[in-house]
């Protein structure tokens, strides 16, 4: 008999309809001759520094560095269901938890089964998902023979076509083992970074969190707004005439394509120059008028990073929100298809599929849509450009959306309508280009857009995006040809340059997915870019899809960075953070430094390799920043234990801190005493609390679901 392992429960699913025969019970599949289950995401971990020995509880410079490498243990994933937490966050939790214990136990049941005599690994057919299945394997000490499958689309044709092409695991080995290296570097630099700099900084603040990707997104940020925050505004001017056309007198505005010579960083900052310039345009002159007629193309259905976006710019969501709604959608309603995907393209077997899942999508959202078109093959259905996922999707399921909540129902409608401007038609546009050539050097240049049909814009209601808000003027209402024209006039208009804009969660998730654009190094830049060969929407980024909301929730909860509006700026904590940590984690070079070191592991190098790199650059790191500071470490008394991890909570000037970024910071109406009840989960009464607007009041409080700071339960009375 065999043993089928897929990487999460859809794949399972789709292989048990693929080949037929299974009957379904708790966790698995069985039929005649396989038993078909699945993991739940990585169903192990790597310990935590004080699980290996308790000494590490407490951070001392002695210690380090602490020693990760392959040796290192692993153990089931566990959730921390604290006391704090909100009955709906605690019920999705042991609700995870349950899961993942169950998975355990039966794949560890079925590895070990004597009836078993050969093992399928049906991870994803990438490093993660090689790496995924195969530890497991390891850590039941399974011997049995391992065959590899590689799905990446779940259409039953395409399933079954897989089985047929199955190798041995071991030539997908290396790419797991690449995966698995890097999962014990990112710890190292984790464990070891955030207890170096803390200790040495000596910071009253809390602690100093240091990560491969934390730390560059935290630079992203810092960056940012240190260049608007000391931008220098300057003058440039640009030359309009205008212009008479024609027997009708049709008026024009035009501008004038400056000569090179006279531009500086692509402006012109000299007034007089142009003032000169525009006594010599005038005068009877000839006009050519040139059209185009440009389609414009429905956008592809959405992955996780590209539905973040648009739920932030649309609706404010956050992202890691937008990651739990959707995985809401997907587990509890069955509403969309996998919700953590990085592609945005379709096989042409959903393209089959699309009239009936269109009609179960038009019942449910109650409406009917004219001219779809299911014959028009939109480029979103893409056999060669899916990835081991595909695009985010509705599902062919009955939706009843008065069960859903405003977020819910938001973010479904959304998606089911990006899937449904693929059988809508184009927007259609006129684009008029108007040019006067004075002489050789001087040429006036106008455009004049006219939008012919809204197309799929019409159903999107997006009729006047602000990002695409046309240009149309008398320019359009001319033929494409050429005319008589005559220069009556013409001014000067005087701009400022503009600094860039800070940062919103949807244009930081952006840039995560580019950050290879502000590499220096040629090198590196490369290695970044080819990290991501092949993947639409990703240009040499930092991070995945799946952990990059958490990423930024992380730097909110650390207090680095705060929302002001809707854009995300540095605290006076987060400046000091990263102008202290070391160069050399501050950028994204790590990620291309290792990623090339990855690749060679992927090619049959050691996993010690990258383990050994991380290592040496740490001690460099260490003897450099031994030179420079001052402070030395402060023996800090344990106060309390941390509900979220189980850790040491010890105290500092301004806040209770634990190792694992637990904070809560200190508030004159909240003792020691009150604070040690809160972390028991207790609910306390406390007098003299402040609001924002600094006015008193008492209350009962209770810690935050999130952990971050107290809610009030019951305001008393003074």
């Amino acid at each position: 008999m065999d043993l089928i392992i897929a990487e999460k429960k859809g794949v399972a699913e789709a292989i048990a309809e693929a080949l037929g025969g299974f009957e379904k019970s708790a966790g698995y599949f069985e039929s005649e001759s396989s038993i078909l289950t699945w993991a739940s995401g990585h169903l192990l971990e790597l310990k935590e520094p004080q699980e290996i020995d308790e000494k590490f509880k407490t951070w001392k410079l002695l210690d380090l560095p602490i020693k990760i490498d392959e040796t290192w243990e692993r153990r089931p994933k566990f959730y921390n269901v604290g006391s704090g937490l909100s009955k709906e966050e605690k019920e999705r939790l042991e609700n995870s938890q349950k899961v993942i214990d169950r998975q355990l136990g039966l794949i560890e049941r079925f590895l070990k089964n004597k009836e078993i005599k050969k093992v399928i690994h049906a991870g994803d057919p990438d490093s993660e998902g090689q790496l995924l299945i195969d530890e497991l394997i390891e850590y039941f000490n399974c011997k049995k023979p391992i065959m590899r499958v590689l799905i990446n689309d779940n259409n039953a044709n395409k399933v079954r076509e897989a089985f047929k092409k199955m190798e041995p695991n071991e030539k997908y080995q290396p790419l797991g083992k690449a995966a698995y290296a890097r999962s014990l570097a990112d710890m190292y630099l984790g464990v070891n970074g955030s207890r170096f700099f803390t200790l040495k900084a000596n910071m009253n603040e809390g602690r100093v969190n240091v990560g491969r990707v934390k730390t560059p997104v935290l630079g992203l940020i810092v960056n940012r707004y240190l260049e608007i925050k000391n931008h220098v505004k300057s003058n440039y001017y640009i030359l309009e005439k205008s212009v008479e056309v024609g027997d009708e007198r049709v008026r024009l505005k035009l501008n004038l394509v400056p000569p090179k010579e006279i531009l500086s960083d692509g402006k012109v900052v000299d007034k007089v120059l142009l003032e000169e310039l525009d006594k010599e345009i005038n005068g009877v002159q000839r006009l050519i008028v040139s059209k185009e007629i440009v389609k414009k193309e429905p956008p592809l259905p959405f992955n996780l990073i590209e539905l973040q976006q648009y739920c932030n710019k649309k609706w404010s969501y956050e992202s890691d929100r937008v990651m739990r709604v959707t995985q809401d959608l997907r587990d509890k309603y069955k509403a969309i298809t996998y919700n953590r995907s990085d592609c945005q393209y379709l096989s042409l077997e959903h393209f089959k599929e699309a009239p009936e899942v269109m009609e179960r999508v038009f019942k449910n959202l109650g409406i009917k849509v004219e001219n779809m078109d299911y014959t028009k093959v939109s480029k979103c259905f893409n056999d060669d450009l899916v990835t081991a996922h595909h695009g985010i999707i509705p599902t062919n399921t009955t939706i009843d959306l008065k069960r859903l909540t405003e977020e819910e129902r938001n973010i479904y409608e959304i998606v089911c309508k990006y899937y449904i401007v693929q059988f809508l038609g184009a927007m259609i546009m006129e684009k008029t280009l108007g040019e006067v050539r004075v002489v050789d050097s001087l040429i006036l240049k106008g455009t004049s857009s006219k939008t012919l049909d809204y197309g799929y814009r019409e159903f999107l209601d997006e009729r006047d995006s602000e990002e695409e808000k046309e240009e149309s003027s008398s320019l359009s209402s001319l033929y494409s040809g050429e005319y008589e024209c005559e220069i009556i006039g013409g001014k000067i208009l005087e701009k400022e340059t503009a600094p860039k804009k800070q940062y919103t969660e949807a244009t930081l998730l952006k840039d995560m997915t580019s950050i290879s654009k502000y590499v220096k190094d040629i090198r590196l830049k490369e290695a970044l870019k080819d990290k991501d060969k092949g993947k639409k929407g990703e240009s040499g980024g930092i991070g995945t899809p799946a952990t990059r909301s958490t990423v930024i929730k992380d730097l909110f909860r650390d207090r680095y960075v705060e929302l002001k509006g809707k854009e995300i700026v540095p605290t006076e904590l987060g400046l000091k953070v990263y102008e202290y940590i070391a160069d050399e984690v501050k950028t994204a070079n790590v990620t291309a430094e290792w990623w090339l070191i990855q690749r060679e592991i992927e090619e049959g190098a050691s996993v010690s390799k990258l383990v050994r790199k991380v290592e040496k650059d740490f001690l460099d790191i260490m003897s450099k920043s031994y030179e420079k500071l001052e402070h030395g470490e402060r023996v800090k008394e344990t106060i309390g234990v941390c509900p979220k991890c189980q850790g040491d909570i010890t105290e500092s000037k301004k806040a209770y801190n634990c190792s694992c970024g637990f904070i809560f910071w200190k508030n004159e109406a909240i003792s020691l005493k009150r604070f040690q009840e809160l972390i028991k989960g207790k609910t306390v009464s406390v007098k003299g609390l402040k609001s924002k607007a600094g006015k008193s009041y008492n209350a009962k409080i209770k810690l935050k679901a999130n952990y971050e700071g107290f809610e009030i339960v019951e305001f008393l009375k003074s």
